[in-house]
């Protein structure tokens, strides 16, 4: 064996762990450089008190208090009351690893099998997923009270989950002991009682396998005492008195809930972009390896590619610097709605936010957009290639002899229902299709294990990497470069308030941050002039009034 094929064969060993290493690396230092925000401060005081956690006792006194006053989702803030009342460091380490923990759940999902050594295209493809494609990224999985309610609740959801998918496979399962009965009634309790709409998901998927084994004869007590705990988990979290507070304080019709339907899925469906184009060229490997090729050659022109190509290098350098484009667009479009007579202040504001975010998501849509066709010609994928054996390939087929896309197509029932779910909210925010995402991740990286669709990213594998690189590496330096400037800036903040308070002021007026870029969200800081951002910031300082000087 050559040097060259055993550094090959050492990387397809241990090159999964090795990228889990590197992604908590980056993810430590990102929880570390993300000052406390919003809610941290409200629930590091007593629920609906002036008085700081600083002890367990103090943690259930709280957590009773929430319960009977605001919401039910105990275990998500146990998480977070107990490590707010720490050293932030600890939380820091302990989110970093839960991401860790939440990546590879989902790649033995994905294989359908517990991978003591993971493919290091699995985890590279789950690790890039997680980061595209969770919605609102800073705030569900680095931002303190965000993340203890939707990733580390999800990440105990998807760990539940594996027996029951396993024992689908024809792959050892857990064994049918007592011990094994007790553990998953525990781990249902808190998969149950973790984030409403994700929690019932979860029930269903729990209910809907345990029921399929018991049609074939197979009857396992730990199925049964798993899903029992969910149940329990569940109730536990949706009968609690502060819900029915809450609900009172913000109603919504059916009709305004259905609206949420459309308005929360069109905003997934912006996020899962990637997670769509990899189906639709799995779909057309697996039609052309069925039916063969209409041609032998890429057609059509390269100039789309181009122009895409240069608009994303505007966008970039705007983005980069002091974001001309969307100060632009705004202007223009407040120069239109002024001219039709229809300016208003609350439209100025709406429409300059809607400038700003111009370069984020043009950037965004424009690169996923020239990642799918550059991929597409190289595969040899265009439509004139695929045109026939597209339209021969049905689903029936898929489903009787594909089991990884019948996987993707159970994992897309169950993220619609997790979707569905928020019919019973009055609103439905981005944050919670979180577990809809996952579901499809899991699905969609399961595809690697269709033959044609492995040889052909196998044949591709250097050019893949190098598009991945070209795009992803300045997106993460990018992102770890202003969530340090903003943790600079957020820092001599609270020494200024801490500053003055010591003097015995009430009152402070803060400089507005000197830029706007969040990188596709995957910061989670909201300017201190908002509502909620001061609110438990105010009551935790002792703060009367608090500006920002813009």
């Amino acid at each position: 064996m050559n040097r060259t094929s055993s550094h090959l064969s050492w990387w397809r060993r241990y090159g999964g762990w090795l990228l889990l290493g590197a992604a908590f690396i980056y993810m430590f230092a990102l929880n570390n450089w993300t000052p406390w925000h919003r809610d941290d401060y409200e629930y590091a005081l007593i629920w609906q008190t002036l008085v700081p956690i600083e002890s367990f006792h103090d943690v259930m006194t709280s957590l009773a208090r929430h319960y009977q006053m605001h919401g039910g989702r105990m275990v998500a803030f146990f998480v977070l009351d107990n490590f707010l009342r720490w050293p932030k460091v600890w939380f820091n380490i302990a989110n970093a690893l839960c991401f860790i923990l939440m990546a590879l759940g989902l790649s033995w999902h994905s294989a359908g099998r517990i991978e003591k050594l993971p493919a290091p295209a699995r985890i590279a493809a789950v690790l890039l997923a997680l980061w595209y494609t969770l919605p609102h990224f800073g705030e569900v999985a680095v931002w303190m009270c965000g993340s203890t309610v939707y990733l580390w609740t999800m990440t105990i959801m998807v760990w539940f989950l594996l027996p029951y998918h396993f024992s689908l496979r024809p792959t050892r399962t857990l064994a049918d002991s007592y011990w094994a009965a007790g553990a998953m009634f525990l781990l249902g309790i808190l998969a149950g009682w973790g984030e409403e709409n994700a929690s019932l998901a979860t029930l269903v998927a729990a209910a809907a396998v345990t029921l399929y084994s018991w049609r074939k004869g197979q009857r396992y007590r730990w199925q049964i005492a798993g899903v029992v705990g969910s149940v329990l988990g569940f109730i536990a979290l949706v009968v609690a008195p502060g819900n029915f507070v809450r609900v009172a304080e913000v109603s919504a019709s059916i009709g305004r809930r259905i609206g949420n339907q459309f308005a929360g899925n069109g905003e997934m469906m912006l996020y899962i972009l990637p997670l769509i184009f990899m189906w639709m060229l799995a779909y057309r490997q697996i039609a052309i390896s069925r039916y063969g090729r209409n041609a032998t050659a890429p057609s059509g022109s390269k100039r789309p590619l181009y122009i895409a190509g240069a608009l994303a290098a505007v966008l970039a350098v705007s983005y980069a610097t002091d974001g001309f484009v969307g100060r632009w667009f705004g202007d223009g479009l407040i120069a239109i709605v002024h001219a039709l007579g229809l300016l208003k202040p609350k439209t100025v504001r709406l429409l300059q936010n809607l400038g700003s975010g111009v370069e984020e998501m043009g950037l965004y849509l424009l690169l996923i957009w020239l990642v799918y066709r550059l991929l597409r010609r190289r595969f040899m994928l265009t439509p004139a290639v695929t045109k026939t054996a597209g339209w021969r390939l049905t689903f029936r087929t898929l489903w009787n002899q594909y089991p990884p896309m019948r996987f993707l197509l159970i994992t897309a029932a169950l993220a619609a229902v997790s979707n569905l779910a928020m019919l019973g909210a009055p609103t439905f925010p981005a944050r919670a299709s979180m577990f809809a995402v996952l579901c499809l991740i899991a699905g969609t990286v399961g595809l690697y294990d269709v033959p044609v669709v492995r040889r052909t990213f196998a044949r591709e594998q250097r050019f893949i990497v190098g598009i991945i690189l070209l795009i992803t590496l300045p997106f993460l330096l990018g992102t770890l470069y202003f969530t340090v400037r903003i943790y600079e800036i957020d820092q001599a903040r609270m020494a200024y308030i801490r500053d003055a308070r010591a003097q015995g002021y009430t009152s402070v007026e803060l400089e507005a941050l000197p830029f706007t870029q969040r990188m596709l969200r995957h910061i989670f800081y909201v300017e201190l002039d908002n509502g909620v951002s001061q609110y438990g910031l105010k009551r935790y300082y002792g703060l009367e009034e608090l500006t920002i000087r813009k």
